[in-house]
């Protein structure tokens, strides 16, 4: 057989023992598997939505009854209404905060970027539960920042228990999102088009929103549809904020209906979530219809000169001291809450914190195994699985960009599809898949089940971070290896994969740091001796031990902040910039 001089692997005519060789059978083995995880935990939630009883128990007979509760359910309509306006209102906030701190960070003289940059980014490092927590302690009813704006400036106390409460820290939560979207665009806009519009007598105002922003629009769009998706099956926030003053949203709907309820109907809690996800999926294919053809934003040539920064002029304090309060305020307080919070037996402007100092909630989580196992169990599934999910993006991503297998589209597509399932809902998935497919009953209450619901979860994100840098490596190389005989496999390995080496180290931080922090996905799927930090904190909240929680996620923030530093000093790899 004779090796074709190109870097484009196509499986070959050749006799059967050719015909199965690793090079061969690897990428449609990868194919196959892509598409069995993708739809492992979609299907089993569409087939309970339809079935009279449990998955479990036989004799189970189609029906639309589950459909039909659901729809006559006043709080189910309730939650869809609450949800939606909870949704627009929260991601309104986080694209107005988001991409005014890419153009400000990005494009402006602002003083005090390198501090903006870390408050923006460092919210989208840490646990959604943990943000909301903080902000609870700090801002809440009861909160410390709260009483004391009451009682020391006789300012009206405000409401966070409330859809507009929620809506601001959710914005707040997300605004991360869409300030990463924006700044690569930002900067990396050609300045020519900016020359020519000043050459024709545009002033910098002009400049910027007739100009600078539009050519923003596909960053725009991605981002408003991501953190739309994300305000629409966020949990921890409805829970905190929502739960004491009675607002429902979908996703607590669904919680209270089947982990928090007496009697679970999985009839009910299947067709919700099959709902929710067919919303999600409608999102996803409005966003690449409003994108369209997305090369007639494309500004960066071969020849594209450098940026020059508005200057603020006078403003230019006024405006970086702004954004730096509105940033400490939003970030820094709050997690200094939980940190303050977590090492105080109570903690209130009423009482001089040196009074109620204490290392009980530290002691009471290192007493019960429940916290320390926890623990453990978080690291091994955030550490094993990331490695796992960068192998498994590494193949995607080759098959996608560096073949021309007729598969390739198709795979990329189902390879993007979880972007549009929530956390909670892909781990309900996994549950009945491993109740209605035999051979995943053994991964039922262990890490395993686990840690393949979070590579799928997050499957888009590591194939986001990867698939650009793969694109931007030329075929040169692998066209020499394969014309000395190399196989299509062993190239990939031995030739493209030392070149990704820094790119593939950037996709198992974002791996490592999603499953650690994540705590929706294992909602379904944990069982004693399986817990994970976000399950047993998210119980902490239900319980009300609010030190414990602030503990436990005090824990999770310095081992996240150690794990990103000792990342950077041994690969002198930077998370953002």
């Amino acid at each position: 057989m004779t090796v074709a001089q190109t870097n484009d692997f196509k499986i070959p005519k050749t006799p059967l023992a050719v015909r199965f060789s690793p090079s061969a059978v690897v990428p449609w083995f990868v194919i196959i598997l892509t598409i069995g995880l993708v739809l492992l935990p979609l299907v089993p939630i569409g087939y309970q939505a339809l079935l009279d009883r449990p998955l479990y128990d036989a004799g189970g007979k189609l029906t639309l009854k589950n459909l039909s509760d659901l729809f006559f359910d006043a709080r189910f309509h309730a939650a869809v209404g609450n949800s939606l306006l909870f949704a627009v209102g929260a991601t309104l906030i986080a694209q107005l905060m988001g991409v005014t701190a890419a153009v400000l960070v990005g494009r402006t003289n602002i003083a005090g970027k390198s501090l903006i940059i870390a408050l923006v980014v460092w919210p989208m490092l840490v646990s959604d539960l943990v943000k909301a927590l903080g902000w609870s302690i700090m801002y809440g009813p009861a909160g410390y920042v709260t009483q004391f704006a009451s009682l020391n400036l006789g300012l009206p106390a405000w409401n966070l228990n409330s859809l507009g409460g929620m809506m601001i820290v959710g914005g707040i939560s997300h605004a991360p999102l869409a300030y990463l979207f924006c700044i690569g665009a930002v900067r990396a806009m050609d300045p020519a088009i900016e020359d020519a519009a000043r050459t024709a007598g545009a002033s910098r105002r002009t400049v910027l929103f007739r100009i600078a922003l539009p050519l923003l629009r596909p960053a725009l769009i991605g981002s408003t549809f991501f953190n739309f998706i994300m305000c629409l099956e966020t949990l921890s926030i409805p829970l905190i904020f929502g739960k004491p003053s009675g607002i429902m949203l979908f996703t607590t709907y669904i919680y209270m209906n089947s982990v928090q309820a007496v009697t679970q109907n999985y009839g009910i809690v299947a067709a919700s979530s099959f709902l929710l996800l067919a919303v999600l999926l409608i999102t996803v294919k409005l966003q690449r219809k409003m994108l369209g053809d997305t090369r007639r934003f494309i500004t960066v040539g071969s020849k594209a000169g450098r940026q020059k920064d508005f200057e603020l002029g006078a403003f230019r304090w006024p405006v970086s001291i702004a954004t730096l309060s509105v940033m400490i305020a939003a970030v820094g307080i709050p997690l200094l809450g939980v940190l303050l919070q977590a090492f105080a037996e109570f903690f209130s402007p009423l009482i001089p914190y040196a009074e109620v100092a204490t290392l009980d909630n530290f002691r009471y989580l290192w007493s019960r195994p429940i916290y320390t196992r926890a623990l453990v169990n978080s690291l091994i599934i955030s550490s094993v699985g990331a490695a796992v999910g960068v192998v498994l993006v590494f193949m995607i991503a080759a098959i996608v960009t560096r073949t021309r297998n007729k598969a390739g589209p198709a795979l990329e597509a189902f390879a993007m599809l979880p972007r549009a399932v929530p956390g909670m809902i892909a781990g309900l998935g996994f549950f009945y898949a491993a109740v209605l497919f035999p051979p995943l009953g053994w991964t039922r209450g262990t890490l395993v089940i686990l840690i393949i619901a979070f590579i799928m979860r997050y499957l888009p994100l590591g194939l986001g971070t990867l698939m650009p840098s793969m694109m931007q490596v030329s075929a040169d190389l692998e066209h020499s290896a394969r014309t000395s005989g190399a196989s299509w496999l062993k190239t990939m390995f031995h030739i493209l994969l030392p070149i990704l080496k820094p790119s593939l180290l950037a996709a198992y931080t974002v791996l490592f740091l999603q499953f650690f922090k994540d705590y929706a996905t294992a909602v379904f799927l944990y069982s004693p001796g399986t817990e994970i930090l976000g399950t047993v904190m998210l119980l902490l909240v239900w319980d009300g031990h609010t030190g414990a929680v602030a503990a436990l996620a005090t824990v999770q923030v310095l081992l996240t902040f150690a794990f990103i530093v000792t990342v950077g000093r041994l690969s002198k790899f930077k998370l953002y910039d």
